[in-house]
């Protein structure tokens, strides 16, 4: 397995019709205006260059941008869609944010 980093470019994402090369150049856009976007990886361009990951704390989540699809791993749901994708990265970085341990300072 080779990962490789996102390239933020639609070329070099899967898609066989002109919808999914949509959904890729609207994913694209999203996870730059989400600020994910140096993020993202191919975790195996080679054999599936359709599959992108994010790692967030210890959580992966995994994306299919032609379909519009996301899944956090070892999780049962999928979120379908571009805004239910962004709002499943925004749960997964707040579980992230609420496992760091703060320490107060005494000033």
């Amino acid at each position: 397995m080779t990962r490789r980093q996102f390239t933020g470019r639609s070329e070099d994402m899967y898609a066989r019709y002109d919808d999914q090369v949509q959904k890729n150049r609207d994913f694209i856009v999203a996870a730059r205006d989400a600020n994910i976007i140096g993020e993202l990886f191919w975790p195996n361009y080679e054999a599936a260059p359709w599959h992108l990951q994010m790692e967030i704390g210890n959580q992966l989540i995994n994306f299919w941008p032609h379909k519009a699809k996301a899944h956090v791993a070892y999780e049962s749901s999928v979120a379908y869609g571009l805004p239910a994708m962004l709002a499943t990265v925004r749960r997964v970085q707040g579980e992230a944010f609420e496992d760091f341990d703060l320490v107060e300072r005494d000033a």
